[in-house]
Parts: C-alpha cells; sequence; structure tokens
C-alpha cells in the first residue's frame, strides 16, 4: 500500500499549522485595527488594516490551506474506503490531471476480466521517479479510480 496511517497525520499537523497560519494573518491586522481605534482613532486605517487581514486570511487560505486540505480529504477516502484489485496491461500515460483537487497522473489499463480500457489515477506525489512502462503487466489496487497500490507482475 502506498498510503498509511503515517500519511494521514503528517498532513492533518501540516494542515493544522496552515490554519493557525491564516488565522494569525486575520487576527494580526485587526488587532492592529483596534489599537489605531482605541489610540490614535484613524477610522479609515482601522478599516483598511481590518480589510488587510481578511484578504491575506483569503489568499493564504486558497494558496496554501485548501491544497493540503483536499489532499488529507483524499488520503483519508483513500486510506479507509473499500479497494479492489485487478490485473491489467498499462496501455497508456495520459497528461497529468486534477481530480477531487489532487494532482493526478492518469494511466489507461487493459483490463484482463474485459476488452474495455480502465481509466485510473496515479497520485503525483506518490508516483515513482522512473515512471511506470507502457506496454507492462501490473497488478493494481483501486478505490475508485485512484490507485492505492501497484505492483508491476
Amino acid at each position: 500500500m502506498m498510503y498509511s496511517e503515517t500519511d494521514i497525520r503528517s498532513i492533518r499537523t501540516q494542515m493544522l499549522r496552515r490554519i493557525a497560519f491564516t488565522l494569525l494573518l486575520a487576527l494580526l491586522p485587526n488587532i492592529a485595527a483596534g489599537v489605531v481605534m482605541a489610540t490614535v482613532r484613524i477610522q479609515w486605517l482601522s478599516v483598511a488594516l481590518g480589510m488587510l487581514g481578511g484578504a491575506l486570511a483569503v489568499l493564504y487560505w486558497g494558496m496554501s490551506v485548501s491544497p493540503v486540505w483536499s489532499y488529507y480529504r483524499y488520503l483519508r477516502e483513500v486510506v479507509g474506503g473499500r479497494t479492489h484489485e485487478f490485473t491489467g496491461e498499462l496501455t497508456e500515460i495520459a497528461q497529468d490531471s486534477v481530480r477531487e483537487g489532487v494532482r493526478c497522473k492518469t494511466l489507461f489499463f487493459s483490463d484482463d476480466a474485459g476488452d474495455d480500457q480502465r481509466l485510473c489515477y496515479y497520485d503525483l506525489n506518490k508516483y515513482p521517479q522512473e515512471g511506470c512502462g507502457v506496454n507492462r503487466r501490473y497488478l493494481v489496487t483501486v478505490h475508485g479510480q485512484s490507485i492505492v497500490a501497484i505492483q508491476p507482475e
């Protein structure tokens, strides 16, 4: 198996750190805005600082927290979900894609059970450096269309 509970704990820890930093980004300018309103009483400056804190939090969430959140949900699903196996020949490696917020390599297998092709997604974080060999046979464990484990035959 490519994934374990350790992966989930690691991603959860990373996600919680990023959420805490997002809260910090949102709160610091608002605390500064409160200090400005209490001492100098410049209303436009306190409003600008409050808007800056909100904008920074939204920007950081979208760029940093959201991808980790998506990967965390994906890992929970793959580790805890039902899987099934099939054997087949890898016929094509298509371009990279994004599935449920996770960057994946798109693989097509010719399934032994039928004449149709199976579309599977291989997580790019776990994709081997040397890649997968086309026209080679593999034993593939999948959850839905996501590859959980792959072994050459």
